[in-house]
Order: C-alpha cells, then sequence, then structure tokens
C-alpha cells in the first residue's frame, strides 16, 4: 500500500550561518508532512544543484572564497500529484581565521628517536614535511638534535618526526619548530613554536 503524502509544509526552515574558514559549515531543513522519512531533497548553492548533497543536513567544507554563498534546498516528495516545498535563501558568510594553531601534543617511542606532534588545527602541508623545521634541544644544556624524516598526516593535523639521535632516557628536551603555519588564506604561524 501506497502511503499517503501529506501537504508539505516548513517545520524548522533555514538560517544564515557564520563560520571560520576551512571549518564545515552546517545547514539542516526540517520539513513537516507525511511521510518524512521518503523526502528526497537537493541542496542548491548560488542557485546551482550542488551534486551529492541529498539528505536534510547539509555539511559543508568551507574556504575564505565561500564568504557570501547563498544556500537553498527544496524537499518534495510524489504523491500522485508532485509536491515540493522550498527553504528561504539564506547566506553563508566565512570569516577569515586570525587564531594561531598550537602544539597541542608529542608523543614518543620506545626507540626514542621520533615524536608524533599533534596540531589544534590543520596545518600547511608546505612546512609540515620539511626537516630542517624541526629540532630537540636538551633543556639543561647539550648539541641540538635535527630531524631527518617528517611525515605528516594526510589531514594536516599531525607530523612524526624522526631525528637524527636518540633522546636521552630521564631528560627533558625542548621541541623547537620553525615555518609552520596553518591552512588559513593569509597564513597563522604557531603561537608558540617550542
Amino acid at each position: 500500500i501506497a502511503p499517503e503524502f501529506g501537504e508539505l509544509s516548513i517545520a524548522v526552515d533555514l538560517t544564515d550561518v557564520t563560520v571560520v574558514e576551512n571549518q564545515v559549515a552546517t545547514f539542516t531543513f526540517e520539513p513537516a508532512g507525511t511521510p518524512i522519512e521518503q523526502l528526497e531533497y537537493q541542496w542548491m548553492l548560488d542557485g546551482a544543484l550542488l551534486e551529492g548533497a541529498t539528505g536534510p543536513t547539509l555539511e559543508l567544507p568551507v574556504v575564505l572564497a565561500d564568504d557570501g554563498t547563498l544556500v537553498q534546498v527544496v524537499a518534495a516528495n510524489a504523491s500522485g500529484a508532485f509536491n515540493e516545498i522550498m527553504s528561504a535563501e539564506v547566506t553563508l558568510t566565512v570569516e577569515a581565521d586570525t587564531v594561531a594553531p598550537e602544539i597541542v601534543g608529542a608523543e614518543g617511542t620506545p626507540l626514542n628517536d621520533r615524536l608524533t606532534i599533534a596540531f589544534s588545527e590543520e596545518m600547511s602541508e608546505a612546512g609540515l614535511g620539511e626537516i630542517g623545521n624541526y629540532a630537540l634541544m636538551p633543556t639543561e644544556g647539550g648539541e641540538m638534535i635535527p630531524a631527518i624524516s617528517a611525515s605528516p598526516a594526510a589531514d594536516g593535523l599531525s607530523v612524526v618526526v624522526i631525528f637524527e639521535s636518540p633522546m636521552t632516557a630521564r631528560t627533558r628536551y625542548t621541541l623547537m619548530t620553525e615555518n609552520l603555519t596553518d591552512r588559513a588564506a593569509t597564513p597563522n604561524g604557531l603561537g608558540d613554536p617550542t
């Protein structure tokens, strides 16, 4: 038995969204009418169909150039006679990232020759894989230990750095970094490079 479709209306319409660049903007549309679970959705950006965007929620990774984009969605069912409802057209505001990234963790291995360094946000590949951007310095003095390998994670949130020689047990080290920036349109350097 085919379900009966009621007249569609809007339970919760779209609203303008403001997000910082390189984050995800989330838009949610809630139509009313029955049966909701059988509705089809199509999202649009600046009036153009967004391929593959066919659910009640749109999660859109954004860059600074997306500022001012107009977002809208259509929900439709087929009840013998075509029945659809269109959301309000809302604006995506993308603000510049002006916050410096930070090192949020550094974890060693039993061999004491490498560190996995984690960052507070996605970092630019340009500096992340450069071995000259990393060194270890014993806190109580001694020789600097340069990096010989730097392997960034694909997401830019961490890097595995191998050093020229192992760290000495029960010795404190300072991790020295340089030329590491985030992926902002105007890149921000690390807040504290040590």
